[in-house]
């Protein structure tokens, strides 16, 4: 894990400055403003799942099973109720533009998906696969979002490096 933090630093600093050259500042604050609240609804995704499957002594697939349902019907739920309230979500955020938070929100999903499996690896001390993911998701970030900074989609290369990652 190290390793991979002194790996995805560098990295992470060379192709923000990469972005920072090619993209608007107000785009990086037009996607950081949904971040936040996207980062932290993917507190309420998880529901202490993942540190309850980790430290769990019953059986794994069982435990993980429900982990799954649980963290699933939670991300589907909060997925839904931002879609259907995105335009008040927004206001409350400020110059946000609604599309971009909506084409955004699969992010909940996603943190959805990988918590169990996440969960498991670490369980499972397989912090090489959980290093590894995390060097993929760096590298799709920025090459999508540098790709599509040069081919000027501005603020939604950005959006659509999220997605990627």
């Amino acid at each position: 894990m190290g390793g991979t933090v002194l790996l995805a630093r560098p990295l992470s600093l060379l192709g923000t400055i990469a972005l920072a050259r090619l993209l608007d500042p107000a785009d990086f604050g037009q996607v950081d403003l949904d971040m936040v609240l996207l980062g932290t609804s993917h507190l309420f995704v998880g529901l202490g799942m993942s540190p309850a499957l980790v430290h769990s002594k019953g059986e794994e697939n069982h435990v993980s099973f429900h982990a799954f349902v649980v963290t699933m019907v939670s991300g589907i739920t909060i997925f839904s109720v931002l879609f259907l309230n995105a335009e008040w979500v927004v206001s409350i955020l400020g110059d946000v533009d609604v599309d971009m938070f909506r084409h955004l929100l699969p992010l909940i999903l996603f943190a959805a998906l990988t918590i169990v499996p996440e969960a498991l690896l670490q369980k499972n001390l397989r912090y090489g696969r959980i290093s590894l993911a995390t060097l993929v998701s760096e590298f799709a970030f920025f090459i999508v979002a540098i790709l599509l900074a040069v081919l000027d989609y501005g603020v939604w290369s950005l959006v659509y490096g999220r997605l990627a990652s």
